[in-house]
This record gives C-alpha cells, structure tokens and sequence, in this order.
C-alpha cells in the first residue's frame, strides 16, 4: 500500500471522530488501490508472528500459535485484515470465559494488539480496535480463593485436641503444633533445622532460598514453641526437626501433614494445613483493639511481601520487639484454648 493511501486511511479516520455518518471507517476501511493486495487476518498474523519467533523461546511460540489458531483464527482467519470487527474480537473472549481460560485470554489480549498495532503501521487499517477494549473487562476473572481454616474458638479447641489424640508418628504431631503455634507456611515446616533455630533469643532464621520470596525472614517464638521444641530437641539426634519414620534421611511431606487432618475428619473444605495461616491473620486483625500490634506487623509475621516499594523498603525494618510482642499474644490465646505446658507430655507419649 502507498503512503498517499495510508495517509488517506488516517484522514478518514480523523474525519470519523467528527462525522457520525463516517463511523463505520472507524476499522473498517479497505484501501481504494487496484494494486493493493489487502491481507487476511490469518496471514498478517503469521507474518507478525514470524518476526517474533527470533526472539521468544521454542515452547512460547508454539503456545502463541496454538492461542492463535483455537481463539482467533477459528472466528476470523480468511477476514480481510480490515473487516476484522470489535464484535468478531469479542467471538474469541466470549470463548475463553466460557472455558474460563485466564492465563490464554491474557495473552490473546496482548497479540490482537500487536497485530492490528502491525497492521495500522502498513496501513492496512486505520484504528487499532484493540485501543477500544479493556482487558479487565474482557479477561475471565477467577474468584479469590481462600484457604479452608477455622476461626470459631470451640472448633480451634476441638483441632487442637484432636491433633493431641491423633495416632500417628510423633514428628507429625510436633510439626502441626508448630504450624499452629508459628503460622508459617507447611513446608518451611518441613524442611526447618535445628541450626536455624536460637533458642536463647527465641528466634527463627529462615534463609532467603527456603522463602516464597526469596528473602530472609526471622520469626519471633513463643513461650509455648520453645517448651515444644525445647523437649523435642533432646530427644533428636538429626539436622532437621522433621524427618519421617520411614528413612533417617528423608523429611515427612506435605501429603503426610494433609492426611493427617483428613483422617481427623477434615475435608479440603473444612480445614486445610494452610488454614493456620489463615487463621492467625484473621483473629490478629479481628483482636487489635486488645494486642494494640498494627497490621503491617501482622503481614510481616507472615512474611507477606509489601506492594508499595517505598513502604517496602520503609517496612524493612525488623521490628523484632512488637513482632515478638505479636507471636506471644498469639501463643498464649490458644494456650487459652489449649493448656500446651500441661500437654506437653501427651504431644510426645509414643
């Protein structure tokens, strides 16, 4: 196409925004040349995609053409480029929310765009429809998805006691008390080692790579962890705290800390290994008016990762002192509901 006519293409279009009775050249719009050949949809699109191919990895680019092929070409292959309409866009995402396939639909968003972006710099078309759609509104949303816990002081009560009853392997036992007590995630659990552990400081260092983030992250332990492990210790002659029954050099995993509330009677709905978490966030926030500690303390006991980067980087700070304050409070009110000192015997009975 000539640039006389790409020109003419972007005139037209500057026109339309004044003239309603020009609307319809908005996007479809066919260069007025004999000597044009006016590309299909499916044939820019490869095009384009052949000048990506250099610069994306193998496996992305057969994912990009099969998004390509299974939500756009199925629509609008053998359109002229042109006569690509918002309501033939729309055919593909009406498709991925059906199927409610977010990660596709995302990345569909992103290559309409270039492409039509490709085709308005050969002056094919003279808009981007693509400018005209919000990806927020067009992308399957999936609901919030939170972890099965418990809140309810009675059914706290009747976990823990049934945790205490519960026939299984000691180390089980002594872990899920230590999910509770901590509220960190399962498997730094798991894989914690008694040199990560300062009992005169009643610290916990976990080491940046064993971190969701990827950042050292140091808990503040409670009186009654410390009575936990403390006896724990004494008895273990290895590295980590939580190795199986079944071989001195492997740890017990997470599936073993999953059944353990599943034969306890607790279905994925019910409560989950995760819900620990759950359920120190929602009672510390529900109870600030009584350990008076600010919510950022509260995420920073569970190492949650601060959006804003100023405030991140102002949150950096330890804050080991109201942290400590925090995880002590948390201790002693499900020692409330709990007597740890007066169980701790029964947690390591064989």
């Amino acid at each position: 196409m000539s640039l006389k006519n790409a020109r003419i293409a972007k005139d037209i279009f500057k026109l339309s925004l004044q003239s309603p009775h020009l609307q319809a050249f908005q996007v479809n719009f066919a260069p007025n040349s004999k000597n044009a050949k006016i590309p299909t949809f499916k044939s820019l699109a490869l095009e384009k995609m052949a000048s990506k191919k250099p610069e994306i990895k193998p496996k992305t680019y057969e994912s990009l053409m099969s998004i390509l092929s299974r939500f756009a070409f199925k629509f609008y292959a053998k359109k002229p480029i042109y006569s690509v309409s918002i309501k033939d866009i729309l055919k593909s995402f009406d498709l991925l929310k059906n199927l409610k396939i977010k990660s596709s639909a995302d990345k569909l968003f992103t290559l309409l765009k270039e492409i039509f972006r490709y085709a308005f710099i050969k002056g094919f078309i003279a808009q981007n429809p693509m400018q005209s759609l919000s990806r927020k509104d067009l992308i399957h949303k999936n609901p919030t998805k939170h972890f099965a816990t418990l809140t309810h002081k009675k059914d706290i009560k009747a976990l823990l006691q049934g945790v205490l009853s519960y026939n299984c392997e000691k180390n089980t036992k002594i872990a899920i008390f230590m999910l509770a007590l901590t509220a960190q995630r399962t498997m730094n659990i798991r894989t914690s080692a008694w040199s990560e552990l300062d009992f005169s400081k009643a610290l916990w260092t976990i080491p940046p790579e064993k971190m969701k983030m990827q950042r050292l992250h140091i808990i503040p332990l409670n009186s009654q962890i410390l009575l936990i492990l403390d006896k724990h210790k004494q008895s273990s002659q290895q590295s980590a705290l939580f190795f199986s029954h079944k071989s001195k050099y492997q740890l017990i995993s997470d599936n073993t800390i999953r059944k353990a509330f599943k034969r306890l009677g607790y279905t994925k709905d019910d409560f989950v290994p995760h819900g620990f978490r759950s359920m120190f966030s929602t009672i510390c926030h529900e109870h600030r008016s009584e350990h008076k500690i600010s919510s950022d303390i509260i995420e920073q006991c569970l190492a949650h990762s601060e959006r804003n980067k100023v405030k991140a980087s102002y949150n950096h700070a330890l804050n080991l002192k109201e942290r400590a304050k925090l995880m002590q409070w948390w201790g002693d009110y499900l020692d409330h509901l709990f007597d740890f000192k007066a169980n701790v015997s029964k947690i390591f009975e064989e």
